[in-house]
Parts: structure tokens; C-alpha cells; sequence
């Protein structure tokens, strides 16, 4: 039934996106790029907080992305989560990293076996963190055997190598480190050298790390993150329209509220 033939008014539209507010994606230092995309969030309405909206929001961006589209990053997946709002800017943090389920599928092969590594560890400045490396057993050189099995003393021995570097490199190091070192094959390289003595690996990588707990983030600490902090144009955008709005603008509004 027709609202306007029956004496009712027509229902008001309202654009929803003259709620909401764009803020940019600061990623922190250690990755080559600092502005990761925008996300939306909810205007302040009463005690609703845009702040409120957008903390421990957590975002999945491509490595390659980070890394100035480095294609060698491409099957990287980097978690990162809100820690704080600085005008238009969302300064997020270091949450985890996973590999791509396709890239994991290439590395399957027949006639060798698969060494995984599963370790908790608690780095320098507070966070627990669940790593997962994952490798698989190479034919050694002149070889003439076709497989490369490697059985259970083996793969104990590579497992307890790859704690001890894990200890060294991660459990002793703060979180900005550590992103650092994931961001290049140092880790990889030296796992894979040090293993290579008890049965040599192919395609070491990485596979997965998760925050499990973390630190109170302070003020400090998120500026030694994200030293320097990059210029945002939502700032400006916001800025602008803002001294467009002028006291008589801002009365009319009032009067006649859209």
C-alpha cells in the first residue's frame, strides 16, 4: 500500500555514511610502508565514542604490501590490531602472522618428511607468543636413494635445534625486533644452517605466530613502535572541514537538521 496515498508520510533516507568517519591504517615502524589503508568507524554520539569503536579492531594485510610490494612477502599475512586513535590515525600493532593456505600445498612432496615445531615463548618486553616453523627433509648430495625419510631421532634432534634458535632469537629480543626479523630470511637462514649438520631442510619458513597475551600498552612504548609517526591526510580532510563549518553554518544546522 501506498504510504503517500493512505495520508502517511514517506519514510526519511538517511545516507549511512554521513555516520561514520575515515581513519587511516598507521603501521608501525619496522615495516617499509607506514600507511596500510583506511578503515570506517561510528561518529561520537553521546556515550558512544568513536575510540570505543575502533580499539582492538584487528586488520590482515598482505606483507608484500608492507615491504613495498616485495613479491618474495606475497604468501605473508600480517595481523594487526589497535592500540590507540590520534586524530584520523589508527596506530596498531604487531598481532600475528600466518602463511598462505595455497603456499603451503606447493611445498607438499612425496618420498620426504615433514618436520613442525610448535613453541610458546615470552619475549624481552612482556609478550607470550606461539611460533610454528614448519620444514621438510632434502635428498643430501650425490644421493642415490629415491626418498628422504628422516626417522623419529632425527626429527627430535632438528625439533630441539629449532627451540634453541627460537629462544635465542625471539624469547631475548623485544616485539619491534622480532617484526624486524620476520621481515627478512635471517631466522629462516640460520635455522636452516644449524639443522643442516643433523639432516638438511628445504622450504623453512615461518608458518604461524600468534599473540597469546600482551602487555598494557603505554604511551612509551607505542611511540618507540611507531617513531616517527606518519602524517595522516584524514587530519587535513578533517581540518578542512571543519573551518568550512562557520558559527552561522553551524546555527542553520541546527535549525534545519537534515
Amino acid at each position: 500500500i501506498n504510504a503517500e496515498y493512505m495520508g502517511g508520510q514517506k519514510k526519511k533516507v538517511v545516507d549511512f555514511m554521513t555516520k561514520k568517519e575515515w581513519f587511516d591504517i598507521i603501521v608501525p615502524a619496522a615495516y617499509k610502508t607506514r600507511i596500510a589503508g583506511k578503515t570506517l568507524a561510528n561518529r561520537s554520539v553521546g556515550k558512544s565514542m568513536v575510540e570505543d569503536n575502533l580499539a582492538k579492531r584487528v586488520f590482515e594485510v598482505c606483507m608484500s604490501d608492507l615491504e613495498e610490494n616485495n613479491v618474495e612477502h606475497a604468501h605473508k599475512k600480517v595481523r594487526l590490531r589497535t592500540e590507540a586513535t590520534q586524530g584520523r590515525k589508527c596506530l596498531t600493532n604487531f598481532y600475528g602472522l600466518s602463511t598462505t593456505s595455497d603456499k603451503l600445498r606447493s611445498l607438499v612432496r612425496k618420498w620426504a618428511t615433514q618436520v613442525e615445531a610448535v613453541k610458546d615463548l615470552k619475549t624481552s618486553d612482556g609478550y607470550h607468543l606461539r611460533v610454528f616453523v614448519s620444514g621438510w627433509t632434502e635428498r643430501q648430495v650425490n644421493q642415490t636413494k629415491k626418498n628422504c625419510y628422516a626417522n623419529a631421532s632425527k626429527v627430535k634432534d632438528i625439533r630441539k635445534k629449532i627451540f634453541q634458535i627460537l629462544d635465542d632469537e625471539i624469547g631475548r629480543s623485544d616485539l619491534k625486533s622480532i617484526v624486524a626479523k620476520l621481515n627478512s630470511d635471517a631466522l629462516v637462514d640460520k635455522i636452516a644452517k644449524s639443522t643442516a649438520k643433523i639432516f638438511p631442510l628445504r622450504d623453512i619458513l615461518i608458518k604461524k605466530i600468534k599473540t597469546i597475551r600482551s602487555p598494557e600498552m603505554t604511551s612509551t612504548a607505542l611511540e618507540h613502535m611507531h617513531d616517527p609517526i606518519p602524517h595522516s591526510r584524514e587530519d587535513v580532510a578533517a581540518a578542512v572541514a571543519d573551518a568550512e563549518v562557520t558559527p552561522q553554518h553551524q546555527q542553520q544546522l541546527r535549525q534545519h537538521p537534515r
